[in-house]
């Protein structure tokens, strides 16, 4: 027989004893550390995943915005991302302070609908754009 109880995570007191049991990732521990915990272990995203969320809590309907509701858990933890996307190659010398805690959801929103921008700007060849030549 099969012993459930294990499957089952035990209540606590804290949101923060919860959170705590969410491992960091291997590189850039203290960096992803900071940022969740500068976030309470819920997700910062307003909207910039191009997504409304639900007025969660009081100071955030003082704000006339809502906060996405999404608390890290084990199993689900919180993404340490850039507040404005970048290159990945820019995103990894980032500081705590030029990240945000973001759920797997919105991150992957957010990128798409920031892929789908690029993609429907104008672009030109810069190597033989010279633009307005005048005389």
């Amino acid at each position: 027989m099969t012993d459930h109880s294990r499957l089952h995570t035990p209540d606590h007191d804290t949101d923060t004893e919860y959170a705590e049991q969410v491992r960091p990732p291997l590189l850039g521990a203290s960096v992803w550390t900071a940022v969740t915990a500068r976030a309470g272990g819920r997700c910062e995203c307003t909207g910039e995943c191009a997504r409304p969320h639900p007025l969660a809590d009081s100071d955030d309907y003082a704000r006339g915005r809502g906060r996405c509701p999404a608390e890290q858990r084990p199993g689900r933890p919180l993404h340490a991302v850039p507040r404005t996307p970048v290159p990945p190659s820019q995103g990894a010398a980032l500081g705590a302070e030029q990240l945000m805690a973001m759920c797997a959801p919105c991150h992957t929103r957010r990128d798409t609908h920031h892929t789908r921008t690029l993609r429907a700007a104008p672009t030109t060849d810069a190597l033989f754009d010279l633009g307005e030549v005048t005389g």
